[in-house]
């Protein structure tokens, strides 16, 4: 921690990701502003004492606590290319004039003292939206200061401007050089308003602040949480989806922020039904395992290049089966399983007596079924890959899943389990805290610029001999 006493005011708050940020660099969070009830329940839990306003739109900033600091990661929506680019005058990113006017009226009610600072968040689509006037609009509005457009008619991702209100410096920051497992590119815009610190808050050596490539080095909490992975889960049954999350089994891990430092760099992808695990080798095949690695950020930085897949089988499931004196198993099939299936002819006999062996199934058989020489079962309902008994040698099926709560979180930089719970204490459903994440920041950028304001009132401080 530190020995300056900073406050946050947090605009368009989502899940605390700023005040989470800010608590690492020993800033107290006062108020945050945010409209979704999923996410305002999961930083009250996180955050119980920090004061919720509500919509941006109701609030004056005059009637407000000041505070040292406010951020604002206003919607980007409009600004996205992702997004339908109408840039600041669209209906949700046009906010961002709403969070000026606050700042505003917060300067004109202390007499110009709160507050010192404010951050700016939002995607680097901002650069070019309507080829680059909307981000000329940011630093008037902030600066309050005529900006021309640069002569090249582009933005350079890092730069720096003075106005009559103090000086402003922006800098793209990507999440995967801070400790993120995830490419992720941000603008991040600090505007001083008491002097020409800007540019040196963002612009600062890392090293000097205690980071490296792979993020802070002094605050490990949640890195740590982030470096360890889960090798294995005790989750039996997650239900499957046809858009691809799901059938998670006993075995399968999730995602590491280790940047491949483990050894792996590899990723798992999960599919439904029978699983049997693969380590996909770059131009050697692949290798046949019971358990899947679990997913790393290494981007196949291995020795081996390797990528851990699941191969995805159709199963048909025998719970009645015996097995011959010379060794192989046999069955009591229907013909409605026969045909349901598509089982070759050629495993079948013609006579059968008793019930249908096929789990579920209580029809009258009309055949034996022999099956191939395969591995003997296991337990008492033997689920067999049906390719095998549709007369198929080999039969593989790859399919993508969707990130668990906990990699999406780790994603952003959250410790584990931050989205879990709600104020009440009662668990989150896993569709609000994916919605709740996917507008999230990454957590270690905003703490990299933090820790630029914390060393330069330090430096105030030094200087003023206090």
């Amino acid at each position: 921690m530190n020995d300056v006493k900073m406050t946050l005011g947090s605009l368009f708050d989502g899940i605390a990701g700023f005040p989470l940020a800010a608590k690492q660099n020993g800033i107290e969070t006062v108020w945050a502003s945010e409209i979704e009830e999923n996410c305002i329940e999961i930083a009250k839990y996180h955050f119980p004492d920090v004061v919720q306003l509500g919509d941006i739109r109701e609030i004056k900033g005059e009637d407000i606590q000041p505070v040292d600091i406010i951020s604002f990661g206003s919607p980007c929506q409009n600004l996205s290319i992702a997004g339908d680019q109408r840039g600041l005058d669209g209906k949700k990113s046009n906010l961002f004039f709403e969070a000026i006017r606050i700042i505003y009226e917060m300067r004109g009610a202390t007499n110009g003292k709160y507050p010192k600072y404010i951050i700016w968040e939002n995607v680097a689509g901002a650069f070019s939206s309507n080829k680059g006037q909307d981000f000329r609009r940011v630093l008037e509005e902030i600066t309050k200061t005529y900006i021309p457009i640069p002569k090249s008619g582009k933005w350079a991702t890092a730069g720096m401007v003075r106005g009559s209100t103090g000086s402003t410096a922006w800098r793209q920051m990507d999440a995967q050089y801070w400790g993120v497992p995830q490419r992720r590119k941000r603008i991040y815009l600090v505007h001083d308003f008491a002097g020409d610190s800007a540019g040196e808050i963002l612009f600062e050596c890392e090293s000097m602040l205690g980071y490296t490539t792979q993020g802070r080095t002094t605050k490990q909490d949640i890195a740590r949480s982030s470096e360890r992975g889960i090798g294995t889960t005790n989750i039996e049954h997650i239900p499957y989806r046809d858009c691809g999350y799901g059938a998670y089994a006993e075995g399968i891990g999730t995602l590491r922020g280790s940047r491949g430092n483990n050894g792996g760099g590899s990723e798992t992808l999960i599919v439904r039904k029978e699983m049997t695990f693969a380590e996909a080798y770059q131009h050697h095949g692949y290798r046949i395992s019971d358990v899947a690695n679990t997913q790393t950020a290494g981007a196949n930085t291995s020795i081996r290049g390797d990528t851990s897949l699941i191969i995805e089988n159709e199963i048909i499931p025998f719970d009645d089966f015996a097995k011959n004196e010379d060794g192989r198993y046999w069955a009591c099939i229907c013909e409605k399983c026969v045909k349901q299936n598509n089982i070759s002819e050629n495993l079948l006999d013609d006579v059968g007596v008793g019930i249908c062996g096929v789990a579920g199934c209580e029809n009258e058989a009309d055949y034996y079924i022999d099956f191939p020489e395969i591995e003997e079962p296991k337990g008492s309902v033997w689920k067999i890959p049906l390719y095998l008994l549709q007369g198929e040698k080999e039969h593989k099926k790859y399919k993508v899943r969707r990130f668990t709560p906990t990699e999406c979180e780790r994603l952003n930089g959250f410790p584990d389990g931050w989205t879990e719970k709600r104020s009440d204490g009662k668990d989150s459903s896993d569709t609000a805290r994916y919605v709740s994440l996917g507008n999230s920041i990454a957590v270690q950028c905003a703490d990299r610029v933090f820790a630029g304001i914390i060393a330069v009132e330090k430096r105030k401080q030094e200087a003023a001999g206090q």
